[in-house]
């Protein structure tokens, strides 16, 4: 194994939140996309089929936080969070 450079090393250290959004019906699919890019803290935002109308990836932290969840709040009433083991062993 070759040695990591200090870019990789930081990728590892970077702790994501993930949101699954159930968009009102006859939203617009490709302007709410460009207004959930435009947040900071947004790293990816994927359009599934199913239960939730969009899969959103950004950045954990508190500055972070309160932005993209206003946003999907006004989205969606209801958003989901994914959570990792971590938070139920508190």
């Amino acid at each position: 194994m070759g040695k990591e450079s200090e870019n990789e090393k930081s990728a590892y250290r970077q702790v994501c939140e993930f949101y699954m959004v159930n968009p009102p019906s006859g939203a617009p699919i490709n302007s709410t996309v460009r207004q959930l890019m435009k947040l900071e803290s947004v790293r990816e935002v994927h359009v599934t089929e199913g239960d939730y109308g969009f899969i959103i990836k950004a950045m954990a932290g508190r500055a972070s936080r309160g932005s993209v969840q206003s946003l999907l709040y006004k989205l969606d009433k209801n958003p989901s969070k994914a959570v990792s083991y971590g938070h139920y062993k508190k």
